[in-house]
Order: structure tokens, then sequence, then C-alpha cells
């Protein structure tokens, strides 16, 4: 049997006409991101060395949902913030 790496790659598929990407620079004050034409979805990267919690409504805080550097979730809306002393870049 041969082996080696898949030929295929992960591709995310959606109904909009155009991709918007965001850097957002999180640190424990909350930051709130903003679009320039309306976003139905939102697929989060963390590429920071640190986790970020989210939550959906306003008034983030640590102890919201969590998202370990090097993960992805996918979202509708978005509140972020790192605990203290903390940071983080993640793509949007």
């Amino acid at each position: 049997m041969a082996s080696g790496s898949p030929d295929w790659s992960p591709k995310m598929v959606t109904s909009g006409s155009a991709t918007q990407n965001a850097i957002a620079s999180v640190n424990a004050t909350e930051t709130v991101v903003t679009f320039s034409q309306t976003v139905l979805s939102l697929l989060l990267y963390n590429d920071g060395p640190y986790a970020v919690h989210i939550s959906r409504a306003t008034d983030v805080d640590t102890d919201d949902f969590k998202i370990p550097s090097g993960s992805w979730f996918m979202l509708e809306f978005l509140h972020n913030k790192c605990q203290t002393n903390n940071y983080l870049l993640y793509y949007l």
C-alpha cells in the first residue's frame, strides 16, 4: 500500500458574494470588531500565543467560551477579551 499525504485541502464555502478579512489585536480590554459590509458568519482562527475568550453577547469576561491558541471556531456575533497581561492577534 502506498503512503503519503492526501491530495486535498479543506475549503470553506459560503453563500456570500465577498470575503472580508480583519486582524484583531486583543488584550484585557474588551475588543469589538466591525466590518464595512454585512457579515453573515465568521470563521475565527486564533493565531496568537494565548487563548482568547469570546461571547455572543456584550460584556465578555474570562469565564466565557475559550478558543485555545491554534484553534478555530465559527460563529455569527463576536465580543472578545484576553486575561490580564495576555495579548494575541487573530484573523477573522
